[in-house]
């Protein structure tokens, strides 16, 4: 069995903030072009194929989330890094064109003689307005863009708006908008805009930031141990809007910046060690002090060995409704799941027609679990 480590605070930083897996398309050809050496190399293309020159590509360390190099493609779209960690991630953007989307590769292990190729789409306009409680314009207002069109949202882009409040960014066909307040406004709450791109465009987006009141806690296991790296988010409980997440501390400790009276929060591990948690709380001088348990873990397998099938799997807890973190399994379908006593578990394979998998009403056991295609599928 895999052990699985607690994420530390940057790491899951990284995670959440939405760089999931982009599935990147071949160029036919690509082994046959003479191309920079080196650790880690690749093109930058756009849909018809063609090389993007002068595409700023940077290369971060996948495990402790931290920058590593930047460089630009020569004029066929080639890039190459001299030296790269065990385990990178990938980001490419074009700013001489800023209607083009950015493109992710994540999590890819370091092999001189596989390339990578990256695609930047061309994508809509929208011009957005951020306005403070009073309407006035905010000056350096962080909008964020994150592509939802893959398995998890992945940031693409990052704006600042100008004295004017006012900033034009670029979408996706899938997207969803973040919006933070400037250093000197930090009394503001962060907006979220889900599903961004099915807004209608004319006339713009305008969003006005609330006064925040900090919603603040600490998070430890059952041992009384801190953990750090853990995913708290929230919703408002009647119109389901999206309030925001924050990432835990390695002292367990967070801190989300709200402007409703109250909201829905859930604290999650990205590692699945550990029992996922709802509640709803209020801001208050008084800090909530969450215990999560760890459950029974318990052997999971999409799909059969002859027809594995990874999948990002999701446990709910029947006693409370509660919803663990959706994790990916290996390239076998496997899995280790932390359950409870009664749970059910649905499961979303990565292969695009599949339709998902699910088993309802489960009690704890000891044995293995498997989801396969419909023949053993069990309904609620």
């Amino acid at each position: 069995m895999t052990k699985r480590t607690p994420l530390s605070a940057e790491s899951a930083a990284l995670v959440m903030v939405g760089l999931g897996t982009i599935a990147l398309m071949g160029v036919p050809g690509f082994g046959h072009r003479e191309s920079p050496v080196g650790a880690v190399q690749g093109l930058v293309l756009d849909t018809r194929g063609s090389g993007l020159m002068n595409a700023e590509v940077a290369l971060f360390d996948h495990e402790l989330a931290m920058l590593v190099e930047v460089t630009r493609t020569d004029a066929e779209g080639r890039f190459a890094f001299s030296q790269a960690p065990e385990r990178f991630d990938v980001f490419a953007s074009r700013p001489e064109e800023p209607e083009r989307i950015g493109a992710w590769a994540l999590d890819r292990a370091r092999d001189p003689e596989q390339g990578l190729e990256l695609y930047l789409r061309e994508g809509t306009p929208l011009d957005v307005t951020v306005t403070d409680e009073e309407g006035l314009g905010l000056t350096a207002a962080e909008v964020r863009v994150l592509d939802a069109s893959g398995p998890d949202p992945v940031t693409v882009s990052r704006s600042l708006t100008d004295e004017t409040g006012r900033v034009t960014v670029v979408l996706p066909p899938a997207a969803h908008l973040v919006v933070l307040p400037p250093a000197a406004h930090d009394r503001l709450a962060p907006t979220w805009v889900l599903d961004a791109s099915e807004r209608p465009r004319e006339g713009g987006l305008a969003l006005q930031l609330d006064v925040a009141r900090a919603l603040e806690g600490r998070v430890t296991d059952a041992s009384r141990t801190p953990r750090g790296g853990l995913c708290v988010s929230a919703w408002d409980s009647e119109t389901e809007e999206w309030l925001g997440w924050t990432a835990t501390d390695d002292e367990g400790r967070w801190s989300l910046p709200l402007a409703a009276d109250a909201a829905r929060l859930r604290i999650a591990d990205p590692t699945g060690s550990l029992l996922a948690f709802e509640t709803t709380a209020a801001p208050s001088e008084t800090p909530l002090d969450v215990v999560l348990g760890s459950g029974r873990v318990r052997d999971l397998r999409v799909g059969t060995p002859e027809d594995p099938l990874p999948a990002r799997v999701w446990m709910r807890d029947e006693a409370s409704g509660t919803w663990s973190w959706g994790r990916p399994t290996r390239a076998d379908g496997s899995l280790e799941l932390a359950v409870t006593s009664a749970f059910s578990v649905v499961a979303v394979p990565r292969s695009a027609p599949t339709a998902p998998l699910s088993a309802w009403n489960l009690a704890e056991g000891t044995g293995s679990l498997q989801l396969s295609r419909p023949t053993t599928e069990t309904e609620p």
